[in-house]
């Protein structure tokens, strides 16, 4: 009968206390609150490089239309040779939709600036703005001659919508809300002040 009790005691031995499963559970959660913030800030950067690439091709089909014309076409036009070069992009004259591939475009009257605007589903705006002769103190935005970039939270700047045309804010002709334009896309996140 003493074999049988050893056996039980074992038996009843056997398997994982309390204690030990919550310790397991606590260095799960510890775990996932240091793997999900990283997960979802690498989301939000690979959905602002996919509004930034189909900017950038938008604007190298937009400077082929300008060297074949000597100057930008007028919105419309340019928008159905920007849907013909560009068949998985769609480019409006209004606002771009929220992780979409569609661009906003606008021309200067001179024809010698374009502004491309993309809205990333991670909720900033992107603009790009390729200035072939307009001086920067009448271009949109005081955008130097070249390609420059801007970058903005529609929440943080009063609800604009992500359009070419809200790309520039105020009276001051400076790019929205004064944000500096920059010769390559803004990293980290864009500009908060209002």
């Amino acid at each position: 009968m003493s074999v049988l009790s050893a056996h039980d005691d074992k038996r009843s031995q056997a398997g994982f206390t309390l204690i030990e499963m919550l310790v397991v559970l606590l260095v799960v959660a510890i775990l996932l609150a240091i793997a999900i913030p990283i997960f979802l800030s690498t989301k939000a950067g690979a959905q602002d490089e996919s509004s930034q690439s189909n900017l950038s091709n938008a604007r190298i089909s937009a400077k082929a239309s300008y060297i074949n014309e000597g100057a930008y076409p007028v919105v419309t036009n340019l928008i159905s040779v920007l849907n013909s070069q560009e068949p998985n992009l769609s480019f409006v004259k209004k606002a771009a939709g929220k992780g979409t591939n569609q661009i906003s475009v606008n021309v200067s009257a001179s024809g010698q600036q374009v502004v491309l605007v993309a809205y990333s589903a991670s909720g900033t705006c992107w603009a790009i703005s390729a200035n072939q002769g307009d001086p920067p103190a009448s271009a949109w935005g005081e955008a130097p001659l070249g390609g420059r970039y801007v970058s903005w939270n529609p929440s943080a700047k009063g609800g604009k919508a992500c359009n070419a045309t809200n790309a520039f804010g105020g009276s001051e002709g400076k790019a929205l809300a004064g944000d500096p334009w920059s010769a390559t896309f803004p990293s980290g996140t864009p500009s908060a002040k209002p």
